[in-house]
Protein backbone atom coordinates (compact mmCIF):
# COMPACT_ATOMS: atom_id res chain seq x y z
CA UNK A 1 0.00 0.00 0.00
CA UNK A 2 0.98 3.43 -0.91
CA UNK A 3 1.29 5.95 1.89
CA UNK A 4 3.59 8.42 0.89
CA UNK A 5 5.47 9.31 -2.48
CA UNK A 6 8.17 11.68 -2.06
CA UNK A 7 10.26 12.91 -4.99
CA UNK A 8 13.08 15.94 -5.48
CA UNK A 9 14.96 16.66 -8.85
CA UNK A 10 12.86 14.66 -10.61
CA UNK A 11 11.81 15.98 -14.19
CA UNK A 12 10.45 19.25 -13.31
CA UNK A 13 9.88 18.75 -9.63
CA UNK A 14 13.29 20.33 -8.12
CA UNK A 15 12.32 20.72 -4.95
CA UNK A 16 10.45 18.46 -2.13
CA UNK A 17 7.25 17.39 -3.37
CA UNK A 18 5.20 14.78 -1.19
CA UNK A 19 1.90 12.86 -2.60
CA UNK A 20 0.25 11.86 1.31
CA UNK A 21 -2.68 9.68 1.26
CA UNK A 22 -3.28 10.12 5.03
CA UNK A 23 -6.12 11.32 5.46
CA UNK A 24 -6.82 13.88 8.01
CA UNK A 25 -9.05 13.84 11.07
CA UNK A 26 -11.46 16.67 9.42
CA UNK A 27 -12.08 13.89 6.42
CA UNK A 28 -15.62 13.26 7.58
CA UNK A 29 -17.30 12.88 4.50
CA UNK A 30 -17.14 9.52 2.11
CA UNK A 31 -16.06 7.09 4.90
CA UNK A 32 -15.96 3.94 2.60
CA UNK A 33 -12.98 5.96 0.66
CA UNK A 34 -10.66 5.53 3.81
CA UNK A 35 -8.41 2.45 4.97
CA UNK A 36 -8.39 1.70 8.65
CA UNK A 37 -5.59 -0.54 9.61
CA UNK A 38 -6.32 -0.24 13.71
CA UNK A 39 -3.38 2.81 13.29
CA UNK A 40 -4.12 5.83 14.73
CA UNK A 41 -3.97 7.43 11.26
CA UNK A 42 -5.94 6.01 8.43
CA UNK A 43 -5.43 6.51 4.57
CA UNK A 44 -7.23 7.52 1.45
CA UNK A 45 -7.90 4.45 -1.11
CA UNK A 46 -8.35 7.26 -4.08
CA UNK A 47 -6.98 10.67 -4.93
CA UNK A 48 -7.04 12.93 -7.58
CA UNK A 49 -4.21 14.47 -9.16
CA UNK A 50 -5.52 17.96 -11.08
CA UNK A 51 -4.02 20.82 -12.05
CA UNK A 52 -3.20 23.38 -14.60
CA UNK A 53 -1.70 22.52 -17.84
CA UNK A 54 1.91 22.02 -17.52
CA UNK A 55 1.49 21.85 -13.67
CA UNK A 56 3.26 18.32 -13.53
CA UNK A 57 0.34 16.04 -13.27
CA UNK A 58 2.48 13.85 -16.41
CA UNK A 59 5.41 13.98 -14.56
CA UNK A 60 4.27 13.07 -11.09
CA UNK A 61 2.68 10.31 -13.49
CA UNK A 62 5.70 9.26 -14.84
CA UNK A 63 8.06 9.33 -11.51
CA UNK A 64 5.75 6.85 -10.15
CA UNK A 65 5.60 4.78 -13.06
CA UNK A 66 9.99 4.51 -13.14
CA UNK A 67 9.76 4.02 -9.04
CA UNK A 68 7.28 0.72 -9.71
CA UNK A 69 9.72 -0.40 -12.27
CA UNK A 70 12.39 0.28 -10.35
CA UNK A 71 11.00 -1.71 -7.48
CA UNK A 72 9.29 -4.47 -9.39
CA UNK A 73 12.34 -5.44 -11.65
CA UNK A 74 15.26 -4.42 -9.60
CA UNK A 75 18.08 -2.46 -10.63
CA UNK A 76 19.47 -5.97 -11.97
CA UNK A 77 17.12 -6.96 -13.96
CA UNK A 78 16.34 -6.03 -17.76
CA UNK A 79 13.87 -5.87 -19.99
CA UNK A 80 14.55 -7.14 -23.61
CA UNK A 81 16.03 -3.93 -24.90
CA UNK A 82 18.93 -4.16 -22.30
CA UNK A 83 18.22 -1.52 -20.38
CA UNK A 84 16.81 -1.77 -16.78
CA UNK A 85 14.19 0.75 -15.71
CA UNK A 86 17.22 3.48 -13.82
CA UNK A 87 18.69 3.28 -17.33
CA UNK A 88 15.12 4.15 -18.99
CA UNK A 89 15.19 7.19 -16.08
CA UNK A 90 18.22 8.33 -16.75
CA UNK A 91 18.03 8.64 -20.23
CA UNK A 92 15.04 10.42 -20.66
CA UNK A 93 15.68 12.30 -17.94
CA UNK A 94 18.65 13.66 -20.24
CA UNK A 95 15.88 13.80 -23.26
CA UNK A 96 13.50 16.28 -21.19
CA UNK A 97 16.87 18.73 -20.21
CA UNK A 98 17.60 18.69 -24.08
CA UNK A 99 13.91 19.84 -24.44
CA UNK A 100 14.63 23.00 -23.32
Amino acid sequence: MLVQFMLKNVLSFKEETRLDLTAINAYKEHRENLIDIGMKEKFVKVAAIYGANASGKSNLHLAMYYFQRIVAESMNNVDENHQTAIREYLQSQKEHLEAF
